[in-house]
């Protein structure tokens, strides 16, 4: 019985989804239907961004009536009376089913347009039999030439730009950038706009002071730290059938304020497993876990920002996702699932595969795609081995980065408060100058009033006190390659230079207001 009732609740979303998707533009269901058509990040901001504003929620639950479905629902009395039949359990069984159609409908669309080979790679990928994509030393650097070539081809790369400036050494590194060429399989075009759009969403995230360099434990908040610890991840210590790392995380454990904090601490944990080369060439296998042991809530909504903003992550951040597995057992959060699936691309999305039921039931389901399920964490809590596990590796990580900054003391990368030293726009538009150019404005009037040898003395002044608030003044060595600090009488040159620009610049101005 139970299964002829399932098949029934098949049917009457099979015909529901078939008949009545096609809602008036107005209902949340035709929003779904658009963006799901259509590219994630986009989509979401011409629908929701357009229509209902930027705090819109689209997780709120659905109104699981029938006749609320869809507005001619009710013009179909077979329907109708099947769906009042059903309890509201099997209720929302035929609503999850409606959502599964509709992503089904699109990935199947997605995969058409695939050439056999293309298609043959995701399926090995989902079910952990590809193998890995062979690279040589001469395949190798002849893409980081043309990678170097298609970087160029790229207008907008403000923030690639001003890493560069600050540190090229770590932008311009053979490993670091051979991490984006292995995430997009040696497409030199698609490497360079992914590095791209990493600086761009570093710079979003971190600031300037992060932006050429590596992100450690220190540069996370405080609440951003606690998340970091309640580990809500697991790296599962067995690989998966084509030898992957597997990666599992449990919502559950994810409670946090602001999805830029999850964002971060995500961006953090994941350029720390990326220092991994297995992982760089062959990928990890994602899991997520909804609301089992509790229901699903986060204290912030699914708005449309939260959207993009996953979106951005999925373009940027170099890591390789061959299987990507959603297990849940609400139907309430389909919703969320539609959206996993728009922001993580069309690769990501015939890489998606979706798991309802219990937790035992999506367990096995798992196992079938090549996931050693006797190492998923059946309870969590701080007393766990894999907890235990994983704390004792992000004390491990925070060791290593204070040695390594210990043994890095030498190397300068001026920071927002620095001031450097040269001629250009982008010295001129650095936070430390512009900071530097506030401070003569404000001042201006003590130097005019000043003698010469008062100005002087006001000169060091400010370069005591700037100094003392932690700012640096900065130039370029000799060969160009480095930053090493100015001596105190460039550094009074500098002041000096400053308030004389800001003389010329007030004249310029009151001879143009004259005429």
């Amino acid at each position: 019985s139970d299964s002829s009732s399932y098949s029934k609740q098949r049917r009457i979303a099979s015909i529901m989804t078939r008949k009545y998707t096609r809602a008036d533009p107005g209902s949340s269901s035709s929003c779904f239907n658009m963006f799901l058509g259509r590219d994630g990040g986009k989509a979401v901001q011409d629908i929701y961004l357009g229509k209902h504003g930027r705090d819109s929620s689209i997780l709120s639950t659905p109104n699981l009536a029938p006749a609320a479905m869809q507005p001619d629902i009710e013009n179909d009395d077979l329907i109708v009376k099947e769906m009042n039949a059903l309890s509201l359990q099997e209720r929302q069984r035929v609503y999850e089913d409606i959502k599964a159609y509709q992503n089904d409908d699109l990935i199947v669309k997605e995969m058409n347009a695939l050439s056999l080979q293309e298609r043959q790679r995701v399926y090995e990928d989902i079910n952990g039999v590809s193998e890995c994509f062979k690279e040589t030393p001469e395949l190798v650097d002849e893409k980081l030439t043309l990678m170097e070539s298609e970087i160029k081809k790229v207008k907008q790369r403000s923030a690639y730009e001003k890493a560069k400036f600050l540190n090229p050494q770590y932008v311009q590194d053979r490993d670091f950038r051979l991490m984006f060429l292995r995430c997009d399989e040696f497409d030199e075009r698609k490497a360079a706009h992914r590095l791209v759009c990493f600086f761009e969403y570093k710079l979003y995230l971190f600031g300037a002071d992060v932006l050429a360099r590596d992100v450690t434990q220190a540069d996370l908040g405080e609440k951003e730290s606690s998340l970091l610890h309640r580990e809500y991840f697991q790296v599962l210590p067995e690989l998966d059938g084509a030898g992957r790392m597997v990666l599992v995380e449990f919502t559950e454990k994810l409670v946090c304020e602001s999805f830029v904090h999850l964002v971060r601490v995500n961006f953090y944990c994941i350029m720390q497993l990326l220092k991994n080369v297995t992982l760089q060439k062959q990928g990890v296998v994602v899991i997520s876990f909804e609301c089992y042991g509790n229901k699903f809530s986060m204290s912030m909504p699914f708005t449309v920002d939260v959207a993009i903003m996953a979106t951005k992550s999925c373009c940027a951040i170099p890591i390789k996702v061959p299987a990507f597995h959603f297990c849940y057992n609400d139907p309430g959060i389909a919703p969320m699932m539609s959206l996993v699936k728009l922001s993580i691309g069309k690769a990501g999305r015939m890489r998606f595969r979706a798991h309802f039921g219990s937790e035992t039931e999506c367990r096995y389901k798992l196992m079938s795609y090549g996931i050693p399920i006797q190492f998923i964490p059946t309870k969590l809590g701080p007393d766990t081995p894999e907890a235990l596990q994983y704390i004792a590796w992000l004390d491990e990580v925070a060791m290593r980065e204070e040695l390594e900054a210990m043994a890095n003391t030498d190397i300068i990368i001026p920071s927002s408060i620095d001031v450097i030293k040269g001629r250009g726009r982008i010295f001129q538009e650095h936070e430390g100058n512009r900071r530097l150019q506030r401070i003569v404005a404000e001042r201006y009037g003590e130097y005019e009033a000043a003698f010469r040898t008062d100005k002087t003395r006001m000169f060091v002044g400010m370069i005591q006190e700037l100094k003392a608030g932690g700012t640096r003044f900065l130039e370029k060595s000799e060969d160009g390659k480095d930053w090493v600090e100015m001596n105190d009488m460039d550094a009074r040159d500098k002041i000096s230079s400053a308030f004389r620009n800001k003389r010329l610049l007030d004249q310029y101005h009151q001879s143009h207001s004259k005429a």
